[in-house]
This record gives C-alpha cells, sequence and structure tokens, in this order.
C-alpha cells in the first residue's frame, strides 16, 4: 500500500513509493515544482511537461536504460540495486503452502525485490525447512530457520494476512501524523481502507457503554508489540459494522 495513496489507474500504479520518491527528487532538482500527478498522468514526462529529462540524472549516469526499465519497462531490479531497499533487508516470511508461497514472491516482487526463479514451492505443509522466503544480507532466497536466527532477520506475515482486530499506526496523509488505533475491520476496495477505534473507545465498550466512536483511514502499517490479543468481547464490536461498513462503500461509488 503506497504513501501515496491509491494509485490504481494512473500511471503510477504499481511504482515502489522509492521509486516515486527519487521520480519526484529529480522533478525538483530541475527546476519543477514537487507534483506526483505530473507523472499518475504521463509517468515518463520529461521537464518541459513538469517531470524531469532522464539524460541530466545521477541515475542516467549510471546505467542510461535505468530510468527505461524503470518507468517505460516497470523493470526495478536495476533501480533497487543502485538504492538497495534497506527497510527490508534481513526480512523473510514463513511460506505455509504452495498456494501462499505464490502470494509471498509476488509481494516481494511488488516492492521491488528480484525473486529469481523461486515460486514458494518450499512450504511448511510439505514440511520444508527452508520455507522461510526474503532477503538476507541484501540476498533473495528461502532460508532456513537457523539463517534467520544467526542473521537476526525478522520474520514477518503478508500485510493483508494481519489477524484482526489488532493495534496499528494509520494515518490518510502523512505518516508523521499517524495514530495508534484498533483496526478492527479492512477493506482494500474502499478509499478508507481501514476502520478503527481508539483505545479509550476500546475501553468503554467493554465496560458497557454504547457511545464508541469509530473513525476511518486510508494506510496502516503494523506495530512491533511482543503481544497484541485483543479480549475476545471486541469481536462483538465487529458485528456491529455492517452499516458503518455499507455508508463507507455508498460514499465511495
Amino acid at each position: 500500500m503506497s504513501k501515496y495513496g491509491n494509485l490504481t489507474g494512473t500511471q503510477l500504479e504499481g511504482f515502489p513509493d522509492e521509486v516515486i520518491d527519487k521520480m519526484l527528487e529529480r522533478q525538483v532538482e530541475q527546476g519543477n515544482p514537487r507534483d506526483i500527478e505530473v507523472f499518475k498522468k504521463y509517468n515518463a514526462a520529461n521537464r518541459e511537461e513538469g517531470g524531469f529529462d532522464w539524460s541530466k540524472t545521477e541515475e542516467w549516469r549510471h546505467d542510461r536504460l535505468i530510468w527505461n526499465y524503470t518507468i517505460n519497462c516497470k523493470y526495478f531490479v536495476p533501480f533497487f540495486e543502485l538504492y538497495p531497499k534497506k527497510s527490508l533487508d534481513n526480512t523473510v516470511i514463513e511460506v505455509l503452502t504452495e498456494e501462499h508461497g505464490k502470494k509471498v514472491i509476488e509481494w516481494w516482487r511488488k516492492q521491488g525485490i528480484y525473486t529469481n526463479v523461486y515460486v514458494g514451492s518450499c512450504c511448511k505443509k510439505n514440511i520444508s525447512t527452508d520455507r522461510y522466503y526474503g532477503v538476507i544480507n541484501g540476498h533473495f532466497g528461502n532460508y532456513f530457520l537457523s539463517d534467520v536466527k544467526v542473521n537476526n532477520a525478522k520474520i514477518i506475515t503478508l500485510p493483508e494476512e494481519k489477524a484482526l482486530p489488532c493495534y496499528m499506526m494509520c494515518w490518510d496523509t502523512d505518516e508523521l501524523e499517524a495514530e495508534k488505533r484498533l483496526v478492527i475491520y479492512y477493506n482494500k476496495q474502499l478509499v478508507y481502507q481501514f476502520i478503527t477505534l481508539c483505545e479509550t473507545s476500546v475501553e468503554r465498550y467493554l465496560k458497557g457503554g454504547t457511545n464508541c466512536f469509530f473513525k476511518v483511514f486510508k494506510h496502516a502499517k503494523e506495530i512491533e508489540e511482543p503481544e497484541n490479543k485483543m479480549d475476545a468481547a471486541i469481536t462483538e464490536i465487529c458485528k456491529e459494522l455492517d452499516n458503518v461498513v455499507n455508508q463507507l462503500k455508498s460514499l465511495n461509488k
């Protein structure tokens, strides 16, 4: 999920945030105002069109084809070889089934990681011990748990598999303004995909109160906590969301 919001249907659909960041940086360097709308309409916009000239960038000096690969072909490997995605280094996902493995590989590809010929067939269901797919020390592969532990790698789940309800950091346009909220419903078809409660509303509900304030957000990310377990009573809140969800859907038609 991009920090730039919903890019579906634009010419930036499928572009990693790091690539967009660099495009906007080059746009400003060449005298144009920072404006993502330019690239949403035409991702290869040159300087005169409000974007930037590829031949006048540092990337061009490194590899004259890098922007062609990145923008025209949506092939991000050369870009991330030049600008490694440090936030995902030493991070793996345990593959549970072969079908799950396909989703894991696809997720890594969407992050701009070169997955080579991996298909995610090593999985827990098949009792494969090398079922941890991800990046360790800058290299993508499927690793044994011993490799994960030795390198102190982080084991994550696919973002869309996060069990709800759970606490997450939520925001609309600026991640710096993210709030800790209890996410109780998620629907990627909506513009405001996450329906949440604040901690005081959760406490009020558990004490029998009925005035619980729901708030919706466009973006959310996991909170690293040793325990993220919710009281079973919170599940009842989810049952009361049908009307709220229907209203949101009607607003986004």
